[in-house]
């Protein structure tokens, strides 16, 4: 790998992470995590979807739902990329999003947050922040990973 792709690659984990940390660092209202979460990840598919469409600008004019790009682009994606579980994980996410958008008063919120935060990755879940954290720092840390896979996916179709 050339030491320009390298340099790409770095700065655009380095974007990805400091815009994450910007927006969820201290939060601890569980809705504000949500629904900032649910934009970071959203801007991640629409990044992947620009590097894997021949004209991704055609989404633009067609408006499309959060969970409409990830239906194309777990279409277009070779499954070896992400198992089903972070897809599910995305899913959930989005439900989570709706629901607290949507309902002033959401009934069931927990049990879907349990449910989303059982897909993160084990290695996570054994970190100490993990175990320790409260709820809000698990998601906080689970989002974080979901963007992190989609910038990796992005970076492994761009490399030579």
């Amino acid at each position: 790998m050339s030491n320009e792709i390298k340099k790409l690659k770095e700065e655009r984990l380095k974007k990805s992470f400091i815009r994450g940390y910007k927006h969820l660092y201290g939060l601890n209202d569980l809705t504000l995590i949500v629904l900032k979460g649910h934009l970071l990840v959203e801007e991640e598919i629409n990044e992947l979807l620009n590097v894997l469409l021949e004209k991704p600008n055609a989404l633009k004019e067609g408006n499309f739902s959060f969970y409409q790009k990830l239906c194309i682009l777990r279409a277009i994606l070779n499954p070896k990329y992400l198992p089903d579980k972070e897809w599910k994980a995305m899913e959930q996410l989005n439900n989570l999003r709706n629901r607290l958008a949507h309902h002033l008063e959401p009934k069931g919120i927990k049990d879907m947050v349990s449910d989303f935060l059982d897909k993160c990755d084990y290695e996570t879940k054994e970190e100490k922040s993990w175990k320790e954290g409260s709820v809000e720092t698990r998601l906080k840390m689970f989002i974080a990973e979901l963007c992190g896979k989609l910038v990796g996916i992005c970076d492994g179709i761009c490399s030579p």
